[in-house]
């Protein structure tokens, strides 16, 4: 391959651009998890239930950023990648939508058109900074100092060391297997993964230094071979440990406030028996930072502040969350008696969550209501704080922007998707990618389905269930043999398991589609 054809796969940054990357949508972006994030440590947040602006900086096909635009009708989104074909395909899917509140820009992080359209309450990069080079992360940092409007958050997220030592092996080792073959990204990224194989059957010493290697091959072999491209094709994968990166942002003003990852709220939950000495005593930003060395931390999902200062802002997380409204995240209502949070297993406080569970489970009252309710009189604040943000770390339950509807509806009404959007993306996503996100303005995110519980929703539209039911039969037996696979058809062929599915369908995931009115009777 000549050295102008090399040029085409890759940016100026050196990330590819031949081969459009995975459709997924990424929760931790959506601004009620980015503001709980920052609540759950005691810092303020932007309002994300009054208008704001939202900017995805390397959106992709921006599967996240267009869901969130119709789960946020008030908000206004701008989308921002260097693929133009990502950018092409966003446009398309949100004029089919009908979304008139996202606006979609090819550009680098030095375009002076993202800085234009700013400042932005919440800004959001994933899966984009470990994958530049250096120079191009010194541009990340000074770009986002800049478009952060003051108390505006920033979630990103990257590869760490020392965690991501097996990673960067990886990454060098398939960079130099490469060299030496030629034709597209994909086939030769898979020649160089089954090289390497070869040299872990054999017994090359790295992949006894690094013990997880081979079990890490295994997984790669089975991952979409668009991610395979996107991680190891790259020019750069650059991690970084997290205090230097801490660093760097707040030099540009922005401050670490939390992770938008629920189950590792707290030092507590990142360590089995107890938070080391060496943590105790510090501000947030210099635990957080030592914390990530002692974890041997792989990779994160950050929360960062625009503020002039570390400390400022922080005040008790139960005033911070009190606005909150919380809500189960499944039905029927069951729970088990402890929850494996990070590395930690966590046994919840049984009067506490019993208490809590049973004022939160319809989904209408916020967590001020909660913990000032008379049935958690004997139940001090902390212990009930603390086994609430045990219950969102868990995904049991979860904040939400509205109060949530009624579960349950009659067999004979028709139902219908609330928005355009759920049609058109199921349409494009469900059968290539195997999975659905469906946007919810009452939970402020979507909810996501893959196979028949994805099938069956789409089958309810404009119908009542014995239609629906007589729909997904049909469209179960038309699935094309790629897409049996890709829905794990055997699942459901058979009468007797189709039956089992729908009847699961019907007790779980339907109630949650009505509650958050992804469906709603005619």
């Amino acid at each position: 391959m000549t050295d102008q054809d090399q040029a085409a796969l890759w940016s100026d940054s050196g990330y590819v651009t031949e081969i459009p990357y995975m459709r997924d949508y990424m929760r931790y972006q959506a601004p009620i998890s980015m503001a709980f994030a920052a609540a759950a440590n005691g810092f303020d947040a932007p309002d994300y239930r009054q208008p704001f602006r939202y900017c995805d900086l390397g959106c992709g096909e921006a599967v996240t950023t267009l869901t969130l635009a119709a789960a946020y009708p008030y908000g206004t989104f701008v989308g921002v990648d260097l693929n133009p074909t990502h950018i092409e395909n966003a446009e398309k899917l949100a004029k089919a939508a009908g979304l008139t509140n996202v606006s979609f820009l090819v550009a680098d992080f030095q375009d002076p058109g993202v800085m234009e359209q700013g400042p932005y309450d919440f800004v959001a990069a994933h899966g984009v900074y470990s994958w530049i080079a250096p120079e191009i992360q010194n541009q990340f940092h000074d770009l986002v100092g800049k478009i952060v409007g003051e108390g505006g958050l920033l979630y990103f997220c990257h590869y760490v060391r020392p965690g991501s030592g097996k990673i960067e092996v990886m990454f060098h080792l398939i960079q130099s297997l490469m060299k030496d073959k030629t034709g597209p990204l994909l086939d030769r990224v898979r020649a160089a993964l089954a090289e390497a194989k070869v040299m872990c059957k054999d017994g090359a010493p790295i992949f006894s230094y690094h013990s997880s290697l081979a079990g890490y091959l295994e997984e790669l072999e089975n991952r979409d071979p668009r991610y395979l491209v996107h991680e190891f094709c790259n020019h750069f994968f650059y991690p970084r440990y997290f205090p230097q990166v801490a660093d760097d942002l707040a030099a540009a003003g922005l401050h670490h406030v939390g992770s938008t990852r629920p189950d590792r709220y707290g030092l507590e939950t990142l360590f089995e028996d107890e938070v080391p000495d060496a943590l105790k005593g510090l501000d947030h930003a210099t635990a957080e930072g030592r914390a990530s060395l002692l974890i041997v931390d792989q990779f994160r999902w950050d929360v960062f502040r625009k503020q002039d200062s570390a400390g400022a802002s922080q005040i008790s997380i139960q005033n911070r969350l009190g606005d909150f409204i919380l809500d189960s995240a499944i039905f029927p209502y069951g729970y088990p008696k402890s929850v494996t949070l990070w590395e930690k297993e966590v046994i919840f406080d049984p009067a506490a969550f019993a208490a809590i569970s049973a004022l939160a489970n319809p989904g209408q009252l916020t967590i001020g209501q909660i913990l000032a309710d008379p049935t958690l009189a004997a139940i001090p604040v902390d212990k009930a704080v603390s086994t609430i943000l045990q219950m969102v770390g868990s995904r049991f339950f979860h904040p939400i922007l509205h109060p949530a509807g009624r579960p349950l509806a009659r067999g004979q009404n028709k139902l219908n998707l609330s928005m355009p959007f759920h049609a058109e993306l199921g349409a494009r996503d469900l059968r290539v990618e195997g999975y659905l996100s469906l946007p919810s303005p009452i939970i402020g995110g979507v909810v996501s389905l893959t196979g028949f519980e994805g099938l069956a929703t789409l089958a309810h539209d404009g119908r009542n269930r014995a239609e629906a039911k007589k729909e997904l039969r049909r469209q179960v037996k038309k699935l094309k043999k790629p897409e049996r696979k890709r829905l794990k058809r055997h699942r459901y062929k058979k009468r007797p398991d189709f039956e089992a599915s729908w009847s699961r369908f019907e007790r779980r995931t339907l109630p949650l589609l009505l509650k958050y009115g992804v469906l709603r009777p005619e």
